[in-house]
C-alpha cells in the first residue's frame, strides 16, 4: 500500500563484491541501491505496480539481471488509521483515533497495549473510539493499532504504534472540595458523592443518600431479619403490622416472588414514616409507628400493600 515500505532481498553471487537494485514503476527502470548488501527497503509511492531487478557485479561490472514479478500499489486511502506514529508524551485524556477505508470491506481492527490484546473487533469504514485513559497501565507504555482489509490484489494492513508516559494519580493527605469547571463554567458540582446518581426514593444523590443513613453509619449498621405471610387483605381497615426489637431507621419488605418483590418504608420527617414499593411506583401508606411497631396499608390492593398470600412469606429486613 502507498507509504508502507517493501523488503526486498536477493541471495549472494559467487565473487560479486557489490549489487546493483533498480526500479521500474511504468516509466523505465532507474538505480536505487548500489552496495554489497543482500537486501534493501523501498516505500511505496503512489504509482499503480512497481518492478525490481537486480545484477551482481565485480570491480563495477555488472552482469544480467534477476527481475521480480510487477506487484500491484494499492492508494493510501485503501486502509488509513488516523494520526502518525509518535510519543504522545504523558497523557491525561483519551486517545481518540479513526480508521477508513476505501474498499468497502469491513475491517478487522486489534488493539493491543505493551504487548497485550486489549480489544478486537470487525467494524466499517469511518470507525472511530477513544482508547480510555484510565484502562491504560500506569508508566511507560506501547499502543499498537492493527488494521486489515480485502482489497482488489489481496489483504492489506495497516498499523499506527503510539508510547505514552501515564503517572499514577495522587490525592492530597487533607480533605477538601471544589467544583470541576472548564472555560469558567462548572460541568461537575463539588464532591464526588454529588456526582453519583441514586433513585429519587434516596434523594436522588449520594450526598443525600449519606445524609440519610448517617445515624446507621455512625454506630455501625445493625440488621434485624424477620418474616410474615401475606392475608390477602388491603387497605386503611386492614393495615399490614410488624413488631420489632428496636425502632427502625429504614425498612426493607421483599417478597418471595420475582416480580413486584420490594418494598421500602424510611422516615419521613413529621408523618414518622413513609413507604413506596420500589418495581412500579406503587405508594403506601404508615398509619402506626408508635413504638416498635409500624403499620402500613394500601387502597389498591393486597399486592400492593406488600399482604399478598401467594407472594408469602415476605421477608422484612431492618436497619437501625
Amino acid at each position: 500500500m502507498q507509504g508502507q515500505s517493501i523488503p526486498i532481498n536477493w541471495t549472494a553471487s559467487a565473487n560479486a563484491d557489490s549489487y546493483q537494485l533498480q526500479r521500474n514503476t511504468g516509466s523505465g527502470w532507474s538505480t536505487i541501491y548500489t552496495g554489497p548488501n543482500l537486501s534493501f527497503e523501498d516505500t511505496a509511492g503512489a504509482w499503480a505496480t512497481v518492478q525490481y531487478r537486480v545484477a551482481a557485479g565485480l570491480n563495477g561490472e555488472y552482469g544480467e539481471y534477476a527481475t521480480s514479478a510487477a506487484i500491484p500499489v494499492i492508494s493510501a486511502s485503501a486502509l488509513v488509521i488516523s494520526g502518525s506514529d509518535t510519543d504522545l508524551g504523558t497523557i491525561t485524556a483519551d486517545i481518540p483515533y479513526t480508521v477508513s477505508s476505501n474498499t468497502g470491506n469491513q475491517i478487522s481492527l486489534t488493539r493491543t497495549v505493551n504487548g497485550v490484546q486489549y480489544a478486537s473487533a470487525t467494524v466499517s469504514s469511518g470507525f472511530a473510539y477513544n482508547i480510555p485513559v484510565m484502562e491504560l497501565p500506569t508508566g511507560t507504555g506501547t499502543i499498537i493499532i492493527t488494521a486489515t482489509v480485502q482489497a482488489t490484489s489481496g489483504p492489506v494492513t495497516a498499523t499506527r504504534t503510539w508510547t505514552y508516559t501515564k503517572t499514577a494519580q495522587t490525592f492530597p493527605a487533607s480533605a477538601g472540595v471544589g467544583p470541576l469547571a472548564q472555560n469558567g463554567v462548572s460541568f461537575l458540582p463539588q464532591t464526588l458523592a454529588e456526582c453519583v446518581r441514586t433513585n429519587p426514593f434516596w434523594g436522588g444523590s449520594l450526598s443525600t443518600a449519606l445524609e440519610m443513613l448517617t445515624g446507621v453509619a455512625a454506630n455501625g449498621a445493625q440488621v434485624e431479619v424477620g418474616s410474615y405471610t401475606g392475608t390477602d387483605t388491603y387497605g386503611s381497615g386492614n393495615p399490614t403490622s410488624y413488631t420489632f426489637s428496636k425502632i427502625p431507621r429504614i425498612i426493607f419488605i421483599i417478597s418471595s416472588a420475582t416480580q413486584d418483590g420490594m418494598g421500602v418504608i424510611i422516615p419521613n420527617d413529621s408523618a414518622g414514616f413513609g413507604g413506596k414499593t420500589l418495581d412500579n411506583g406503587w405508594d403506601f401508606w404508615v398509619v402506626n409507628c408508635t413504638g416498635t411497631t409500624v403499620q402500613w396499608y394500601s387502597n389498591g390492593n393486597a399486592l400492593k400493600q406488600m399482604n399478598f398470600a401467594s407472594y408469602s412469606p415476605y421477608k422484612i429486613l431492618a436497619f437501625y
